[in-house]
């Protein structure tokens, strides 16, 4: 920030740092962030670094290292774990990526508008949003990076071959990191660039001709990406799943508590209504656009893309965030007013992290519980997972799905958490004995009244699952019925039981 800046507290680099490293705060206090899927990657994280060289490991899983779309955190796990530890370099690299992207937030809108409106803050708490708790970790960093390079590419306008050479190979850093979020970069660029010859008098088709001109630099990766997935599934699915993005409309801040996630998600709502109103705040083009066409984006594609759920999902959030981003006063300041809004809207901040925190806070104690149950077992055991859904309160984000990947990382063990993407993550599993229970979602079960309907009733899994494949079943929840007599319990920690298999 140039000397003498006399810029407003709510616009200051230093404030969005400060603000995305308060986000960050809630997920620090467990061994890893306390995210859905994240276990279930410090799992596969385990075999990549192990290499094939545990002899326990190597029964059942293989991981093959290989340029795809889906890489981010793996990259940086295997540069540094080696160094400091899988556990370590999970834990901080995932804390960094909230401070990362409010801070880009920031760079872009700074580089766009110059002054912030208050309303720009309203974007922060999607950073930490649904598809963050889920455990998208790639597609996080990706998108972190994103911005980034998105604000570079803003700030190099006018240096073409400049702009170009840096551009190719960034792009090709966000694309690695995660195809979504190399797509959404794609989006970005495009629309701005498509709003700047509109600016300079070009038509519609003329200036989406030219727009697309100016983003080849981004698109090497496309080449990879034909590549990639000619060798792999290239499952796309629920284009018509209408009941779930209805509620995605609704849940980008979903955590645990409905009323609390959706009210918070109605700030952002009027501040957007408001701008689209040009009630004293009105929407700038240039970030407005990629916003609606990422709105678009999000409508019109399915659940599935490439074997990776919620595609749609992700999107919606930073167009949302965006959307936030895009707005600017309308007409003459109201510095006064901007003020009164600037304080209101960081008490909602500090509202939502003080949600996070409660939340976190209930999540780390349940991943301290696994820890403590397999963290003692020996090395090479062959664990079952059976989660049983929280039918009181089916809005929840579960984040209890993968926790025994643990024994994966350390034990050198078997979990039947892991999932199969096709490619997508170059993790391959095989433990034949256990037939259907070899992996995700089988570790997930479902009882009267709820649960998800590609699931198997927890009554028919605990009688049913092949006994010669597995050592130890770890039961994540009440246990609604009493188990069969050759399990037998060895050790329980608040809603957990560990049980023994007896041959």
């Amino acid at each position: 920030m140039p000397a003498g800046d006399t810029h407003d507290w709510w616009e200051r680099g230093s404030t969005w740092l400060l603000l995305g490293l308060v986000f960050a705060l809630p997920f620090a206090f467990a061994p890893i962030p306390p995210l859905t899927d994240l276990p279930g990657h410090v799992g596969r994280y385990a075999v990549m670094l192990d290499g094939g060289q545990s002899a326990t490991l190597s029964q059942w899983y293989r991981y093959s290292m290989a340029p795809v779309g889906n890489l981010g955190v793996d990259l940086v796990v295997l540069a540094l774990a080696p160094h400091v530890g899988l556990l370590a370099t999970v834990k901080w690299t995932v804390l960094a990526i909230p401070p990362l992207t409010v801070t880009g937030f920031w760079a872009v809108a700074r580089q766009v508008h110059g002054r912030l409106h208050p309303f720009t803050l309203l974007a922060i708490p999607f950073v930490t949003g649904h598809h963050f708790i889920f455990g998208f970790v790639n597609f996080a960093l990706g998108i972190a990076l994103a911005f980034w390079v998105f604000w570079l590419w803003i700030r190099l306008d006018g240096r073409g071959w400049l702009r170009a050479l840096l551009i190719v190979p960034l792009s090709l850093i966000v694309y690695f990191s995660h195809v979504y979020a190399w797509g959404v970069l794609g989006l970005m660029v495009g629309s701005h660039q498509l709003m700047r010859h509109r600016a300079q008098g070009a038509g519609w088709i003329a200036a989406a001709w030219k727009a697309g001109m100016d983003c080849l630099p981004l698109c090497l990766p496309l080449a990879q990406l034909v590549f990639w997935r000619a060798g792999a599934s290239a499952e796309i699915a629920y284009w018509a799943d209408l009941k779930t993005k209805g509620m995605f409309l609704v849940a980008p801040l979903r955590d645990r508590w409905l009323l609390a996630d959706v009210y918070l998600f109605t700030v952002p709502l009027l501040a957007l209504y408001l701008a689209a109103r040009r009630k004293g705040v009105r929407f700038d083009g240039e970030l407005a656009l990629p916003a609606g066409i990422m709105f678009l984006v999000f409508l019109l594609l399915p659940r599935i893309v490439f074997g990776s759920n919620y595609a749609d999902m992700r999107i919606y959030q930073f167009a949302l965030a965006l959307g936030l981003l895009a707005i600017v006063a309308a007409g003459k300041r109201d510095e006064r007013r901007e003020a009164l809004f600037a304080w209101g809207i960081l008490g909602l901040l500090a509202v939502r992290v003080g949600l996070l925190a409660a939340s976190g806070a209930i999540a780390t104690r349940d991943q301290r519980d696994a820890i403590a149950l397999i963290e003692p077992l020996p090395q090479g055991t062959r664990l079952l997972q059976l989660t049983l859904p929280d039918c009181g309160n089916i809005w929840a984000l579960p984040r209890s799905g993968h926790l025994g990947a643990f024994n994966v990382a350390l034990n050198d063990g078997f979990s039947n958490d892991q999932w199969k993407m096709g490619g997508a993550n170059g993790l391959e599993i095989s433990h034949l004995p256990a037939g259907e229970w070899q992996n995700d979602p089988s570790q997930v079960t479902k009882h009267a009244p709820c649960g998800r309907k590609d699931t198997r009733p927890f009554e028919w899994s605990m009688a049913n699952f092949p006994r010669a494949a597995f050592d130890n079943v770890l039961v994540v929840g009440e246990m609604p019925v009493e188990p069969s007599p050759d399990l037998r319990p060895v050790a329980g920690r608040g809603s957990m039981t560990l049980f023994e298999v007896d041959r």
